[in-house]
């Protein structure tokens, strides 16, 4: 994994960590879904994760640019803080879309409540 510093830096700031958090859970259940270690219903609550990332995002997002206006941080601050998250998002979106994809080549049949990951629009 090939992060620039600032990027990395920023994934260890403590108003990250819950999304850093979330991520870590994204990777710990798909690998333990794809090794038949998860519970019943693990795409489910894998989707959910996923998308409880991506409302997170949104919301930093919007705290992290107020703050920069104010002066909270600086510009390049806010730039490293905002490719962390859309790093973490897109992990996490791309881990998603492997569980899927590869229990369904395993022949398990599409769980109730599992959507189909939309393709990158990124």
């Amino acid at each position: 994994l090939s992060l620039p510093e600032p990027t990395r830096r920023a994934l260890v700031h403590p108003a990250l960590q819950p999304a850093v958090r979330q991520c870590q859970a994204v990777l710990d259940l798909t690998r333990k879904g794809l090794t038949g270690q998860a519970p019943p219903g693990w795409l489910a609550q894998l989707e959910r994760q996923v998308l409880a990332l991506a409302a997170w995002h949104d919301e930093e997002r919007l705290a992290i640019l107020r703050q920069t206006a104010v002066g909270g941080h600086s510009p390049q601050e806010a730039l490293a803080a905002l490719d962390a998250l859309r790093w973490l998002e897109r992990v996490s979106d791309h881990l998603w879309r492997i569980g899927h994809y590869l229990s369904e080549a395993d022949g398990a049949p599409a769980e109730a409540g599992a959507e189909t990951p939309s393709p990158l629009d990124e």
